[in-house]
C-alpha cells in the first residue's frame, strides 16, 4: 500500500544472463549485466509506470481516468537508424486493448540521425486527429511539426527557425549502420514539406531552405528543394524510388555563388581554393536515400563555369605543372605582372569544363584553365573512392601576357613596344611550339607527374621563317 493510498510496487533486478535485442543504448548481450529499476503505482485516479535503466533510460508512463495515455522517456543518447531498422520489425497495430498514447515528451541528450547531430534534444508531441503536432528545441533543430493524414499517404509539416546539418569529413559516406537494406520506403514514408529560415551545413549559412515533395507511384518527386539568401543560390528538383534493383535518388538542377572557394571551405570542408564565382549545373544520381549523399557513389553529369579565382596550396607535383616559367628569376626585377604565379597558389581567370561521373569516377575531356600566363587543358579521370588521378595536362604559357613586360625590362619601353606587336602577329604559333604535355597518376596527395614532351614543332622551314620574323 502506498502512503497517499493505492498499490505500490520497486523492483530492482539486475539483468544478467538474458540478451536484450533492442537498438544502442538499451541493447545488452546475455553475459553482461545492466542495472533496472521499475515501479508501479495504482491508485483511484491513475495508473503509473516507472522504469529506469542503468544511466541510459528513464521512462514514464501515465495513464489518467480517462485512459488518456502519456509517455515521457529521457536518453541518454539516441541513434535514430538501428531504432527504425528495430521498430520495422515490429507488428504494425498494438496489442488488442492497449491504451492509445495521448502525448509524448522526449529528452535526448545526444541524437544521431547523420547529417542531423543534436545536443539537448526536447520533443513534445500531443495527438490532433489522426496524426501528432508539437515542438522541438535543441542546438541544432529548432521549430514546429505536424504529423497528419491527406488525401493519400502521410504527411510531415516541419516549420523551423534554425536546422543545422553536419558532415565529419569532405568526403563522408553514410555511417555504415545505415546500409540501403535498412532504409524506410519511399513507397510509404511520409510525404515532406520543410521550411528552415536559418539553414546551416556545417560552417556555411545558407539560408533560407524549403523541400516539398510529392506521391509517385515508385516512391516520391522532390518537387522543390531551394536555398536562398546564404552564400550560395541552389535550386533543384528529382525523386526517390524504389526499383526491383534497389533505392535510388536523382536530382537535377544549379548551384550559384559569388565565393565558391568560401562556399567549398565553409560548407564542405575543402580549403583549397580563394574567391570565384561560380555556376554549376549538375543531373545526378545516387544509390539509396537522398540523406545518403556519397561523391564516391554518384553517377551523371555536371558542368562548371567559373571565374576569377586562386588555388591554394598547389603542392610540387602540381607546381612542376603549373610553373614552366621561370618567374621567379623575373620577380627579383619586377614586383607586377606576374602575381598570379609569386603570390600564394595560381590563379585563374576562368575554369569550364563538363564531367561524367559513373562508378566513383569523374571523367573530362574538356577542362580548361585559363591563367594570366597559362593555359591549362585536363583531360582524363579522376577517383573519388581511391583518391587518385589518371590525366593528361597540357600547358601553354600566355607569351602574349608576358613577352611585352619582359621586353620592357630588358630592353626599356621601345623594345617593349616592339614585342607587343610581335607577339600580337606570332604569340600563337609560340605557344604551340612551348606546349608541353604531362601525365598525371598516383594518388590526390603524392600524384606523379611525367613530362610526355612538347607537342611536335613546325617544319625547320616554317620555324625559322617565325624567328626571321
Amino acid at each position: 500500500k502506498g502512503a497517499g493510498g493505492g498499490s505500490m510496487l520497486n523492483l530492482r533486478p539486475k539483468l544478467e544472463g538474458r540478451a536484450l535485442e533492442l537498438a544502442p543504448p538499451l541493447a545488452k548481450e546475455a553475459e553482461a549485466a545492466r542495472e533496472l529499476a521499475l515501479g508501479v503505482r495504482i491508485t483511484e485516479k491513475e495508473r503509473k509506470l516507472t522504469l529506469r535503466l542503468d544511466d541510459d533510460l528513464g521512462l514514464t508512463a501515465l495513464v489518467g481516468p480517462d485512459d488518456r495515455f502519456g509517455l515521457s522517456a529521457a536518453l541518454s543518447h539516441l541513434p535514430l537508424r538501428p531504432w527504425i531498422r528495430w521498430f520495422s520489425r515490429m507488428p504494425e497495430t498494438g496489442p488488442e486493448g492497449a491504451p492509445k498514447i495521448g502525448s509524448i515528451r522526449l529528452q535526448v541528450k545526444r541524437l544521431e540521425a547523420y547529417p542531423l547531430l543534436a545536443d539537448d534534444l526536447l520533443l513534445e508531441l500531443e495527438k490532433a486527429g489522426n496524426g501528432w503536432q508539437g515542438t522541438m528545441k535543441s542546438d541544432a533543430i529548432t521549430g514546429t511539426l505536424r504529423l497528419g493524414s491527406g488525401k493519400g499517404r502521410q504527411k510531415l509539416e516541419l516549420d523551423l527557425e534554425v536546422l543545422r546539418l553536419a558532415t565529419a569529413s569532405p568526403v563522408t559516406p553514410p555511417p555504415s549502420s545505415s546500409g540501403i537494406d535498412t532504409l524506410p520506403d519511399p513507397r510509404s514514408m511520409a510525404l515532406l514539406e520543410l521550411r528552415a529560415r536559418k539553414f546551416y551545413f556545417n560552417q556555411a549559412d545558407l539560408g533560407e531552405l524549403r523541400v516539398r515533395s510529392s506521391e509517385a507511384p515508385h516512391g516520391q518527386i522532390i518537387e522543390t528543394l531551394e536555398l536562398t539568401g546564404g552564400i550560395a543560390r541552389i535550386e533543384a528538383r528529382g525523386e526517390w524510388v524504389e526499383e526491383p534493383d534497389g533505392q535510388f535518388t536523382h536530382m537535377k538542377g544549379t548551384l550559384n555563388t559569388d565565393d565558391m572557394g568560401r562556399f567549398l571551405r565553409e560548407a564542405m570542408r575543402m580549403d583549397f581554393l580563394a574567391g570565384s564565382k561560380a555556376y554549376f549545373s549538375f543531373d545526378i544520381t545516387w544509390p539509396g536515400a537522398p540523406f545518403q549523399f556519397d561523391p564516391a557513389r554518384l553517377a551523371g553529369r555536371l558542368q562548371l563555369d567559373m571565374t576569377a579565382g586562386r588555388f591554394l596550396n598547389i603542392k610540387p607535383g602540381a607546381a612542376r605543372i603549373l610553373g614552366l616559367l621561370n618567374v621567379r628569376a623575373l620577380e627579383r626585377r619586377l614586383k607586377f605582372g606576374f602575381k598570379d604565379l609569386y603570390e600564394e597558389g595560381l590563379a585563374f581567370d576562368t575554369i569550364m569544363g563538363s564531367f561524367q561521373l559513373e562508378d566513383g569516377l569523374i571523367y573530362t575531356n574538356d577542362l580548361e584553365v585559363s591563367a594570366p600566363s597559362s593555359q591549362i587543358r585536363i583531360a582524363g579521370s579522376t577517383s573519388l573512392a581511391n583518391r587518385t588521378h589518371d590525366q593528361l595536362v597540357t600547358v601553354s604559357p600566355r607569351l602574349d601576357a608576358t613577352l611585352p613586360l619582359a621586353g620592357a625590362v630588358a630592353g626599356g619601353p621601345v623594345a617593349g613596344l616592339v614585342v607587343l606587336l610581335a607577339q600580337q602577329a606570332f604569340s600563337s604559333k609560340l605557344e604551340k611550339i612551348q606546349r608541353m604535355h604531362y601525365s598525371v597518376t598516383g594518388s590526390w596527395d603524392d600524384p606523379r607527374v611525367e613530362p610526355l614532351g612538347r607537342k611536335k614543332t613546325p617544319p625547320p622551314e616554317e620555324e625559322a621563317g617565325i624567328l626571321e620574323q
